[in-house]
């Protein structure tokens, strides 16, 4: 669902908020249900990869590098959220692919 939403197979835009916002929403509350390290690793990667969602794209829609994105328009409140997540994953184990990603996501080493 995030996928989607962060990168549309269709439609007018790029990508649909809508679905991010649900795929988000799903996440956190599946952590309050689990106690899976990936789960939190995989909301803390959604949380960060759509913290950029606003730079990501043109006045036109057209999609921006991640190198050429006005980091100035990141949510750094989102950024915050997915980095606390990824930082007790990392320290509680070896890491997932899901941790890995938003490790890289987060620019954690």
């Amino acid at each position: 669902m995030f996928n989607e939403g962060y990168s549309a197979s269709s439609g007018q835009t790029l990508g649909r908020l809508d679905l991010t916002a649900e795929a988000i929403r799903l996440g956190r509350l599946f952590c309050t249900l689990s106690p899976e390290r990936e789960a939190r690793a995989l909301l803390a990667l959604m949380l960060l990869q759509d913290s950029r969602r606003v730079a990501r794209t043109s006045a036109e829609g057209d999609l921006i590098q991640l190198s050429d994105q006005d980091c100035s328009l990141w949510d750094r409140d989102q950024i915050a959220k997915g980095q606390t997540p990824v930082t007790q994953v990392l320290a509680s184990g070896p890491p997932g692919p899901y941790a890995l990603q938003a490790a890289i996501a987060a620019g954690r080493p």
